[in-house]
């Protein structure tokens, strides 16, 4: 209990209406309205003179500028008496030397507000006792110079807003008006030349430009990235590769090199051979795209084993061009390939032990045939809506299988690999050899399109010269570009910030989805691959729903799975801290909103006109 003026409050209570009046701006009658729902009650007089009292200037001071949560490398510890008080005064420094000042304030049984500015920002600080957390921060920083103090990975744990817990919520961005006159100009000009084969859009919305982790359309609507133009944007935008892809052009844009090889491409080679698991012999080949990197493999995998039948499973996405189109599970191709349907064999990609166990059985069952050459296999389904195997084993049974008739496990890592799920590979979770690994997207940060495919010496011997070539294959200034992106992953520690990011975002989720389990089925992922899978059981749009509402309040998300019915969050791996708190608030919101019936009714007119996303024929 908290004394305050000869009330007594129970701390939880005063830190949550705190966040509620700072966050939100919200009256003592919502707030009177929190504790209420939450069975406690309070004198309606004592709760007037307590925000009366205590709040107009921290709200006064707080809505008069652009906000951002602030961060910082290290936390200095003071204790000092303030106004006649003892408080605990903390300095945050980040790494760009700037400073933000805030304080803990409870002496014996008392609690004050009270706020520190100094010309970078304002921040505000109440202590619990709670064994896992041991504050909770309610931190209000100014831009400057439109550039947000941020980054901080040392402190997540200490200090963490449980934003599930809220029983309130309020709507914290203004609303997006999408798609808007400019992208709904360009959209009919794409109608007129562009097939519409090639088009599956989410929100009708026309992207011109990104910063950082924001992405910005035709209209000059930001958002923050949560899709990273399907997995490909690992870095965010603008960091500077682009220079490195202009400087090696200027150097030697194209050398074509089946006919005259360069030296970007030798040295990425060895590089892809260094980050893949395993000491065997490997070769690498290069290509444009995932496509035609799963296409290489199966062809790699029949030349060697003499063997055509390929095992992949229901949606399962590895590409349209030639051979993945067939190994795809979402039936596109069908009248396209149809003499080569009965040589691609599906199964459901399994989610428990007993499904692991049927699958498994099934394979077996298709190997024993002596026509199987291999399976093809996502380590996380993707586009199915990141389908994680069951653990422990179900990797590891499939790869003794394998071995067990001589065929070959190929691991298509286009949508998991270069660090999204904390390591460099997400086969590496589990901890098992593979023969062939399919790289593409994330691979030149979206710098370039290249895709490469790393395999067993001998397997990929087996293909004679020139049958797996490109002219473009190799390209010089993709490969150095390629280069950088690695490198950047290692200096910049990305991959272990992609696992405790990752991990705390979706512990922020998972209570989110705790409280709105009629909407949100499920939280699932590893590292910054992330899926929330809607209940669409009452509308098949609920899903869309949620995607467009979260955009329309600057948060873009992407939308997969069987149904469409899975929410993707796959940000640039150096996302920031504000951003992710933006993400968490907008999540909290629309599920809020799903479950009171309150979404517009122009949210819906934009679902059935402009979302699309990846159908399952």
């Amino acid at each position: 209990m908290i004394s305050f003026k000869g009330a007594h409050f129970p701390k939880d209570v005063i830190l949550y209406a705190v966040f509620f009046y700072v966050r939100y701006g919200v009256s003592y009658c919502d707030l009177e309205e929190i504790m209420e729902e939450r069975g406690i009650k309070v004198d309606h007089a004592t709760l007037n003179r307590w925000v009366v009292d205590y709040f107009p200037l921290i709200a006064e001071k707080s809505k008069k500028r652009k906000c951002t949560v602030a961060t910082s490398w290290r936390i200095d510890e003071t204790y000092v008496k303030v106004k006649g008080q003892w408080v605990y005064l903390y300095r945050a420094v980040d790494k760009f030397g700037d400073t933000v000042d805030f304080m803990l304030s409870e002496h014996r049984d008392e609690m004050a507000a009270t706020t520190f500015f100094n010309k970078q920002s304002m921040a505000m600080v109440f202590l619990t006792k709670s064994s896992w957390i041991k504050a909770v921060l309610i931190m209000r920083a100014l831009r400057i110079c439109d550039r947000t103090i941020s980054r901080l990975s040392a402190l997540p744990s200490l200090l963490m807003i449980p934003m599930a817990n809220n029983s309130n919520r309020r709507e914290t961005s203004s609303e997006i008006d999408l798609p808007g006159a400019n992208s709904l100009n360009y959209l009919k000009r794409m109608k007129r030349v562009i097939e519409r084969t090639v088009y599956c859009g989410l929100y009708g919305v026309i992207l011109v430009r990104g910063k950082k982790d924001r992405i910005h359309d035709a209209d000059g609507n930001e958002y923050i990235d949560c899709l990273s133009g399907a997995g490909v944007n690992v870095l965010g935008y603008g960091i500077g590769l682009e220079k490195i892809y202009a400087e090696q052009a200027r150097d030697m844009q194209h050398s074509c090199f089946p006919y005259s090889p360069n030296i970007p491409a030798i040295t990425l080679a060895e590089r892809l051979i260094e980050i893949t698991p395993g000491l065997h012999n490997k070769r690498v080949i290069f290509g444009l795209t995932g496509s035609d990197g799963c296409d290489c493999a199966i062809e790699a995998m029949r030349k060697f084993t003499h063997r055509h039948g390929l095992i992949s499973f229901n949606y399962s996405y590895h590409g349209t061009t030639g051979l993945s189109e067939p190994a795809s599970g979402f039936g596109i191709g069908k009248e396209v390939y149809e003499e080569e349907a009965a040589l691609f064999l599906k199964h459901d990609y399994p989610t428990s032990k007993n499904e692991c166990d049927i699958v498994l059985k099934r394979i077996e069952n298709n190997l024993s045939t002596g026509g199987i050459g291999g399976v093809l296999i996502e380590p996380i389904q993707g586009d199915g809506g990141i389908i994680i195997p069951p653990a422990p084993g179900f990797f590891a049974r499939l790869s003794e299988l394998l071995k067990k008739y001589d065929a070959l496990l190929m691991v298509d890592e286009v949508q998991t690999g270069m660090g999204r799920t904390g390591n460099w590979w997400a086969v590496e979770y589990e901890k098992v050899d593979f023969d062939i690994l399919i790289t593409a997207k994330g691979l030149s940060g979206g710098y370039a399109p290249i895709s490469a495919v790393i395999g067993r010496e001998e397997i990929m011997d087996s293909l004679d010269p020139v049958e797996q070539l490109f002219t473009y294959a190799g390209h010089p200034p993709s490969c150095a570009v390629a280069l950088a992106v690695i490198q950047h992953i290692e200096k910049e520690g990305l991959m272990n910030r992609a696992h405790e990011v990752g991990a705390r975002l979706m512990m922020q989720l998972k209570e989110i989805q705790k409280k709105y389990s009629n909407i949100i089925k499920d939280v699932r992922g590893r590292g910054l691959m992330i899926g929330m899978e809607i209940d669409i059981s009452k509308d098949k749009n609920t899903c869309k729903l949620y995607a467009t509402r979260s955009a329309q309040k600057g948060v873009y998300f992407g939308y997969f799975g069987r149904d469409r019915n899975v929410i993707c969050i796959e940000p640039p791996l150096i996302i920031s801290e504000d951003s992710l708190l933006q993400v968490v608030n907008v999540a909290e919101e629309v599920a809020y909103e799903m479950e009171k019936g309150r979404i517009p009714l122009h949210t819906q007119d934009i679902v059935s006109k402009y979302a699309m996303g990846l159908v399952a024929n």
